[in-house]
């Protein structure tokens, strides 16, 4: 039986599965791969639970096992930054220098954000600068939008009354109220927002308005990922 079989009658993911084996010294990296007897008696005599439980925090392991020649540097301004020991990195690596997940990278790439150097199997490398550069203007242009007041920062819009009445991008709504961009636009064609003006076709909502909806009674925030 192969890996992504037996994933999928116990209930898990197959990366789970894989990372749980790892975890009992056991050579499983493919969910392809076909596992040996003593490998499927291990996996059914627990609970999906355990194997979930044991699989996170062997891919925790081993996702700061891979960064341990990594360093810091400090700058004259006192930020600190995260330098890899050498100057072309791939998907993975280009995902921890700048703190969000490789799906996120890989959206860049198909967006036209980051521009990849080239494809090693089923990976991109990068330019070390590239991938900063381009996690700083995603950034800028999701943190800060203008209003008749100047930018702001969605870090600050909670602190000010005036600030909940301020008429922002769905997008930048979203990420303040801790949901997905997919969900506010959901509410939008369902009634449940008003659209207060529409440019370069990006809707404008009351951030107010979105703040009320996500805390709703009976809306559950999207789950996160464990595994890193």
């Amino acid at each position: 039986m192969r890996a992504y079989e037996l994933a999928r009658e116990l209930g898990v993911t197959s990366r789970e599965l894989l990372a749980f084996l790892r975890s009992g010294n056991h050579d499983a990296w493919s969910a392809l791969q076909s596992l040996t007897d003593e490998q499927l008696e291990l996996s059914r005599s627990l609970h999906p639970s355990q194997i979930s439980r044991q699989a996170v925090s062997q891919a925790w392991r081993e996702h700061h096992e891979s960064f341990e020649d990594w360093y810091e540097r400090d700058h004259w301004d006192g930020r600190t930054e995260l330098y890899p020991p050498r100057q072309v990195i791939f998907t993975r690596e280009a995902a921890h220098l700048v703190g969000v997940r490789p799906a996120t990278i890989r959206q860049w790439v198909r967006r036209g954000h980051l521009q990849p150097m080239g494809r090693l199997g089923n990976t991109h490398s990068f330019r070390v600068e590239d991938v900063r550069a381009a996690a700083a203007e995603r950034l800028a242009q999701t943190r800060s939008f203008h209003t008749n007041r100047g930018p702001l920062d969605v870090r600050n819009l909670l602190r000010g009354a005036p600030d909940v009445d301020a008429v922002v991008p769905a997008r930048v709504a979203a990420q303040v109220a801790g949901v997905a961009r997919s969900t506010v636009r959901s509410w939008i064609r369902r009634g449940h927002l008003r659209v207060h003006d529409r440019r370069d076709r990006e809707s404008f909502v009351r951030l107010g308005d979105v703040l009320i909806r996500a805390r709703a009674r009976g809306y559950r925030p999207r789950r996160t990922n464990p595994m890193p």
